[in-house]
């Protein structure tokens, strides 16, 4: 036991707790989203996708509209969901939320924006017709494989033990 623990308990249970990662800019990103599902024209959405893309240096969408460079954002609603979508998966990259976005959005089937029909990977092995010193042989997109995809995927579905104890309880669609 560690000095100041409490007896009979472990390392873990004296010391771990359990923590919570709370990232300002992905609270910015979902109010944005939601100013943008109530009124598409409220300047809010611009001024928290600002917020983000300013503190990573990055041009913000009104000085791209001021200085003529993305025109048709500001005020469309599927140009800005499209800017918050991007938005969330540059900012958030790799922090374990894109999988539970792109089923929100509803955007993976095929040929939609995040398609999980196919998955892409690169080309480690290099080209064939290349030789390996050459850079041009690698960091090719390549198909790793195709997946099916239907829409009962968006939700899981719930146990039929959880449906069987609550009569009320009705299984998600599609399931």
């Amino acid at each position: 036991m560690q000095p100041g623990g409490i007896p009979g308990r472990s390392y873990l249970q004296n010391w771990a707790r359990p923590s919570y990662i709370l990232r300002l800019a992905d609270f910015y990103l979902y109010y944005a989203e939601a100013c943008n599902e109530v009124n598409p024209s409220d300047p809010n959405i611009i001024k928290y996708l600002d917020l983000v893309r300013d503190r990573a240096g990055i041009p913000g969408y009104k000085k791209l509209h001021d200085t003529g460079k993305k025109i048709d954002v500001i005020g469309d609603y599927e140009a800005q969901a499209y800017a918050i979508r991007r938005e969330r998966q540059v900012e958030l990259f790799s922090e374990g939320q894109r999988y539970f976005d792109i089923r929100r959005w509803m955007i993976c089937g095929a040929g939609e924006e995040a398609d999980q029909t196919v998955y892409w990977g690169m080309n480690v092995d290099g080209e064939a017709s290349l030789p390996l010193s050459d850079p041009n042989s690698f960091f090719h997109r390549k198909m790793v494989r195709k997946h099916q995809w239907t829409k009962a995927m968006y939700l899981y579905p719930i146990p039929h033990d959880e449906i069987v104890k609550s009569p009320n309880l009705i299984q998600n669609p599609l399931w």
